[in-house]
């Protein structure tokens, strides 16, 4: 392969497969170099530059780079957590989100806010004609309605971990890991809050995991068979934008097991924990890892709702730190904050993980067939005299000779704002 500097890469291709034709390359080396090709235009004539070199038994054609599909790649992204700018499709990526001055932009993303529920999904019913609109969330914890204590992402949460235990079987262990304030700026990463999950994840496989032996009856690793649940929280509770990262933990026990757990356990914990935070920091001595236990039920729910909520307009608000700012609108975009390990891994629970279409999430509220029309912006306040609401966000429009409805009710009319289904 050969690459002219001129953003387009060649390759040599044999016409004919013989080993007699493969030529002696000028002194005596085995390969072409970039080197070799200092001087040459984009017209470039083998017969010129390396006339001793059998042309006529080769042909030249352009390396065709592969053209990467961006929406899948931010599908991809928005379901895994991992940013795909850290791959080698990123560039596209970059490229992608250059053009449309979009995703890049911090602006953008922290208005995103005043458009949450701004936007609606149009609907008829298939039977009765009546037209349905249901209202679209952002999802962003910065989102005074989708963010914080009982918003949407709240809500979205607790209804997971809900579906995937019965908390009247089982007590809780907690545990909370922070980072000493020393360490709390190299934090400002999302690769290095992943090693924190990570280091974390492994101090639990260490002392709660079942260990897997190789052949030779060693310890290969640890494999967590528990119900586990990680929570990532940014920030504290008494101090808003006050940056203090910390790992809250989890662990499902039957109500059988013994709970309390010996000081020297604990210290061993610590100990080993703190032995992987010294990748950051050699000279750290001492770290904080919390632990508590919750046996009744009304515990376990209080410990569950408040450890699965997400950070909030309030926080992000306060925090002065622009390199912060930019972790938590553009680096975190995707980030996974909770994590389901063990026995409440994803893996196990494919059809929870499938969530419901908003469009079969309407029909379950109003027992019929809707067909879907459009999405379109919508203002509440013009509307709000023709609205029948039918669940949070969903709402029914009242029909003429009922109530008045507003000017251009028929949705077909605003066409200037429809975008179409997928078909």
């Amino acid at each position: 392969m050969i690459n002219f500097g001129l953003g387009q890469c060649y390759e040599f291709y044999p016409l004919q497969r013989k080993q007699s034709i493969i030529p002696a390359l000028p002194s005596g080396k085995s390969e072409i170099f970039e080197e070799d090709l200092e001087g040459v235009i984009s017209s470039f004539n083998p017969d010129v530059h390396y006339s001793d070199i059998r042309i006529k038994d080769f042909r030249l054609i352009p390396w065709e780079r592969k053209i990467k599909n961006i929406e899948k790649q931010l599908l991809r992204e928005r379901i895994t957590g991992k940013s795909i700018s850290d791959q080698d499709e990123g560039l596209p990526y970059l490229e992608y989100n250059a053009q449309t001055r979009g995703d890049l932009e911090v602006e953008y993303k922290v208005n995103l806010q005043n458009q949450c529920q701004k936007s609606v999904v149009w609907f008829i019913g298939e039977n009765s004609g009546d037209q349905y609109i249901k209202k679209i969330d952002c999802r962003k914890q910065w989102c005074p309605v989708c963010g914080g204590k009982g918003g949407t992402i709240h809500k979205s949460r607790m209804h997971s971990i809900l579906n995937r235990f019965d908390v009247d079987k089982y007590n809780l262990r907690q545990f909370v890991f922070t980072i000493p304030e020393s360490l709390r700026e190299l934090f400002i990463d999302r690769e290095n809050l992943n090693l924190l999950i990570s280091y974390v994840k492994q101090t639990i496989e260490k002392f709660f995991g079942v260990p897997v032996f190789d052949k030779k009856g060693h310890i290969k690793k640890y494999k967590l068979e528990k119900g586990i649940i990680f929570y990532l929280h940014l920030f504290g509770d008494n101090e808003p934008g006050v940056y203090k990262p910390h790992v809250n933990v989890h662990i499902l026990e039957d109500k059988k097991e013994k709970l309390a757990l010996d000081n020297s356990v604990l210290e061993s914990i610590k100990k080993y924990y703190l032995k992987k935070l010294k990748k950051f920091n050699e000279t750290l001595t001492t770290v904080d890892v919390h632990y508590k236990f919750r046996i009744r039920k009304g515990q376990v729910l209080h410990a569950l709702k408040y450890m699965s909520r997400p950070w909030n307009f309030a926080d992000f608000e306060a925090v002065n730190n622009e390199n912060l700012k930019k972790l938590l609108v553009l680096d975190l975009s995707g980030f996974q904050y909770l994590r389901f390990l063990g026995a409440l891994s994803n893996c196990n629970y494919k059809d929870e993980m499938s969530l419901p279409s908003v469009q079969a999430e309407c029909e379950s509220k109003i027992e019929e067939t809707l067909i879907p029309v459009c999405i379109s912006p919508f203002d509440e306040n013009k509307w709000k005299e023709s609205l029948i609401e039918i669940d949070d966000g969903f709402y029914r429009i009242k029909k003429k000779g009922l109530n008045r409805e507003p000017e251009k009710t028929k949705i077909i009319e605003e066409e200037e704002f429809r975008i179409d289904f997928l078909q």
